[in-house]
């Protein structure tokens, strides 16, 4: 019985010990609650983005415009919130140890008005660079929008990583009335990535591949590079007009590379509903051909489509894209026909590790059956016909 009164009694007189420290120990940190509406119609704006920028913090609302930052040491800070399609808002929150400070802020519509701005036709980029507010407001403003778009894409990769598997094909199509016809099938998974992989001119370069040998890849850049502030200081902008498509009117801003870069990089269009100020759409084209390496002098053009998918309000992520790479003409065979390189890729699944809240963790979604010798009609290689 003598050692376990021993050990009991040593028990007992810990546990006093320690009991003043935790009953009388005070919290240290606070808590930011709150709401982000629309005003004047006050309804919930989802998946905005709520930033403490001194904390280097950076959440969505969910789905229905709510939001709380936990463990937050007492001082004041400024908060920012944002949406695409809405002014940004600034203001201070003031948190205090043990507790819970509320906020609700009210974000004001940003209306797209373009119906005066001229469309403009870039043939040159001597001035690269985002137009000040003051040279051109409009077009100022819808980079601004489109490099919102990516913020909300890496912000959405950083807090919430998902994984997503895509279906691809590649095969031919004359540049005439010839079917596509398909030469290979397969399924890829990859995981999203935070990190930007734009350099200006370094679009075509050489890398060593997994079986050793170097060999010329093209990187064409992602949504996520479109914030980075390298590509817009080596692009120049302008309004391309609207274009309708169903039930949406797109906004179109074209983008052309700066003419001094030594070697090939991107021209091309970016497409955003003029309703939301969501990107739907983006074809960029190989810039300057003519300065690809001699390995690679067959090679005319190359164009890449891609189209994005919805998944929350606000929340988007690659649906599809259709390359072709267009070789150079063989002067020498005249009338014969040109053979066009074409690749599909369609999302197949996506799935998400801790997914925004409202957002389903997972999903399928439905793919063509593409076979290794088949045949689809012209009209499939959809870039081909644009």
């Amino acid at each position: 019985m003598l050692p376990f009164k021993c050990v009991q009694a040593f028990c007992t007189t810990l546990l006093c010990a320690l009991l003043p420290f935790t009953a009388f120990a005070q919290p240290t940190t606070g808590t930011l609650r709150g709401s982000v509406s629309a005003q004047p119609s006050e309804l919930a704006i989802a998946y905005a983005v709520v930033s403490l920028p001194q904390l280097s913090i950076e959440r969505f609302t969910d789905d229905q415009g709510r939001f709380t930052l936990t463990d937050l040491a007492a001082g004041r800070y400024e908060l920012l919130v944002r949406r695409v399609g809405f002014s940004p808002y600034r203001g201070t929150v003031v948190i205090e140890s043990g507790v819970t400070t509320t906020a609700a802020v009210q974000l004001t519509p940003i209306p797209v008005q373009l119906a005066s701005v001229t469309v403009e036709a870039m043939s040159r980029c001597l001035t690269p660079g985002v137009p000040s507010e003051s040279s051109n407001r409009e077009v100022a403003a819808l980079v601004s929008l489109l490099r919102e778009n990516a913020e909300r894409y890496r912000l959405l990769v950083s807090e919430h990583p998902f994984v997503y598997a895509q279906v691809r094909t590649l095969g031919t199509i004359s540049d005439r009335s010839s079917p596509f016809m398909l030469q290979q099938v397969d399924t890829t998974a990859t995981r999203a990535l935070a990190q930007p992989g734009y350099q200006p001119g370094r679009v075509v370069r050489r890398e060593r591949a997994r079986n050793g040998d170097r060999e010329y890849i093209m990187s064409i850049p992602s949504i996520i590079d479109l914030a980075d502030d390298e590509f817009a200081r080596t692009h120049c902008f302008a309004y391309g007009g609207r274009e309708t498509h169903e039930n949406e009117t797109w906004l179109r801003l074209d983008v052309r590379a700066f003419d001094k870069l030594p070697r090939p990089d991107v021209h091309g269009s970016f497409y955003l509903d003029s309703a939301t100020s969501q990107l739907r759409s983006m074809r960029l084209e190989l810039s300057r051909p003519d300065k690809l390496p001699r390995e690679l002098g067959g090679i005319a053009g190359v164009m890449v489509y891609t189209r994005f998918l919805e998944i929350a309000p606000g929340l988007s992520i690659v649906q599809s894209m259709c390359s072709v790479s267009r070789p150079a003409i063989d002067r020498r065979r005249r009338g014969a026909g040109v053979e066009l390189q074409g690749e599909l890729q369609e999302l197949a699944s996506y799935r998400f590790t801790n997914p925004p809240v409202g957002v389903v963790a997972a999903k399928q979604l439905p793919v063509p059956r593409w076979k290794v010798g088949g045949e689809l009609s012209r009209s499939s290689l959809w870039c081909a016909e644009q």
